[in-house]
């Protein structure tokens, strides 16, 4: 029998599973075998190896083997910091309560479809040129971008376009030299923008 805490948490999980099927024997062999491990592993005052402890204690009365749960009760150590209320629950009970927390908090930051003012069924799908986050919904198939930032030229870059035009050189030319497309060149050039930057 391996002693590796994983091993352990993985034994511990199938036993779960198999106890939820109602296989109940196989359950127990595996509890069995999760307690160990982690009573060699981790100690027996161990929240994991008490949370192994309690459950092949809730399962042997329910086979009809109360007198082999009371060696169990009687080794469960006290555990002071931790109250009853509050003993540990199995990993996979408390990762589904963290996703309901963190969907619900996600839900509340999300904005709502435009065509179908669903919040629930939105996923982020990238970003635009911009940098503006895109979604999409999932119930309409729509793709929207809830608050689009405007890209504002490089006026550094638009004075050198300007420049270069009055030096008579083609957008073309002017376009490969400063690394954008021939018809941004033209757009800064013409007359209503040269009148913004001046």
């Amino acid at each position: 029998m391996s002693t590796h805490p994983q091993a352990a948490q993985t034994c511990y999980e199938f036993a779960l599973l198999r106890h939820a099927q109602g296989h109940d024997d196989e359950a127990r062999s595996l509890y069995e075998r999760a307690l160990a491990a982690r009573t060699h592993t981790f100690g027996a005052t161990h929240p994991r190896t008490i949370e192994a402890r309690e459950r092949l204690m809730a399962l042997l009365p329910s086979m009809g083997s109360t007198q082999e749960a009371a060696p169990l009760e009687e080794a469960q150590p006290e555990s002071p910091d931790l109250p009853e209320e509050e003993a540990p629950t199995n990993r996979r009970e408390m990762a589904m309560e963290q996703s309901e927390v963190e969907v619900d908090a996600r839900s509340r930051s999300l904005p709502a479809c435009p065509q179908c003012q669903q919040t629930t069924e939105m996923i982020r799908s990238g970003k635009n040129r911009s940098g503006s986050q895109r979604f999409r919904c999932r119930r309409c198939q729509l793709y929207f971008t809830p608050a689009p930032s405007i890209r504002q030229p490089d006026q550094s870059r638009k004075a050198e376009a300007l420049a270069l035009a009055e030096q008579g050189m083609s957008y073309r030319r002017i376009a490969s030299l400063l690394g954008v497309h021939h018809q941004t060149v033209s757009a800064w050039i013409s007359p209503s923008s040269t009148q913004k930057v001046e």
